[in-house]
């Protein structure tokens, strides 16, 4: 996987992640609308998996929240600042696409040094380089392996690698495409327990994936009808009782046969805008409702309580 540089600031002592709230994300790719107005909110520290099927936007809605792709209409607020207007930030999310394309031929130990130096800001003695390079190799479990060549490495710590190169910033927001694609049960499960180590060190995650297995591993689920609508948003446990499931799996073939969220679950019964509610416990609806406010200017947006954007503290532009 590349590792992406993206401006989207992030205020650098915030230790207890960034409350991200989606408002309205619409996005159009060569014409045709491959986003229809997304809304709902990821609290600090929590991990929130993207879902859908074929087709439904997961590397687009991800790529339009980090900024490799302008939103055509909507706000993304991190802590209440609207990160599609904000200047640049010092500070980096990171952001590891699915690519791989990290340096195969040299040391694990001095990848992450070369990297360290072009992320880190201009002037950072080389012993505090060191220093960051051997705590994030600790950090990610990957310090016994820090001399052998990224090429030799297994496919799991190979991900963790494409993780480390990110994490050497600090990020307390952190964005990943299809982090367990490509590697078996065992490997994934790595990858995710890493992923769950850093949000309970403060960092706020949004992945996608394809997995239904990783879902579980998550806080919350957002999934995606086909053509980007959204259509639920909530835990694991609340997505198998609104789409009345036991295997998430099927969720996805329940999504696959509707042609749109209008003729979703329930939907002769209630239909809210493109969300579907009708089989949604109450408190998902709660909850869904709350990080859905209707779609208006970004001052608009942020004075609405339903979306209820953290006040900035310090660090943003």
């Amino acid at each position: 996987m590349s590792q992406v540089a993206v401006s989207i600031p992030v205020p650098a002592d915030s230790a207890a992640g960034v409350r991200l709230d989606v408002v309205g994300v619409s996005q159009h790719t060569k014409g045709r609308r491959t986003l229809h107005d997304v809304s709902f909110s990821v609290e600090p520290g929590e991990i929130v998996a993207i879902v859908g099927g074929s087709g439904a936007g997961k590397t687009t809605l991800l790529e339009t929240l980090v900024g490799v792709r302008p939103a055509s209409a909507g706000s993304v607020l991190a802590d209440g600042v609207d990160v599609t207007r904000a200047a640049p930030g010092r500070r980096r999310v990171g952001y590891v696409p699915q690519e791989d394309i990290i340096h195969r031929d040299l040391p694990l130990a001095r990848t992450l040094r070369y990297a360290a130096r072009l992320r880190l800001p201009a002037g950072t003695p080389p012993v505090d380089v060191e220093r960051v390079v051997a705590e994030t190799l600790a950090r990610l479990d990957l310090a016994d392996r820090a001399r052998v060549r990224v090429g030799s490495l297994s496919g799991g710590q190979r991900r963790r690698a494409s993780i480390a190169v990110e994490m050497l910033t600090r990020p307390r927001l952190f964005f990943l495409d299809e982090p367990t694609s490509g590697l078996d049960p065992a490997m994934a499960g790595e990858v995710l327990r890493l992923l769950r180590r850093l949000a309970a060190d403060g960092t706020t995650i949004l992945l996608t994936t394809h997995s239904p297995a990783d879902i579980d591993l998550c806080d919350r689920v957002v999934f995606l009808a086909r053509d980007g609508h959204l259509a639920f948003v909530g835990t694991p446990d609340e997505a198998r009782r609104y789409f009345d499931v036991t295997e998430l799996a099927r969720a996805y073939d329940r999504l696959a046969r509707e042609r749109s969220p209008s003729s979703g679950p329930g939907a002769s019964r209630r239909a809210v805008g493109t969300t579907w509610f009708a089989r949604a416990p109450a408190a998902t609806r709660r909850r869904s409702m709350r990080s859905a406010p209707p779609v208006g200017d970004v001052a608009d947006a942020r004075r609405r309580p339903a979306c209820r954007p953290a006040r900035s503290t310090s660090g943003w532009s």
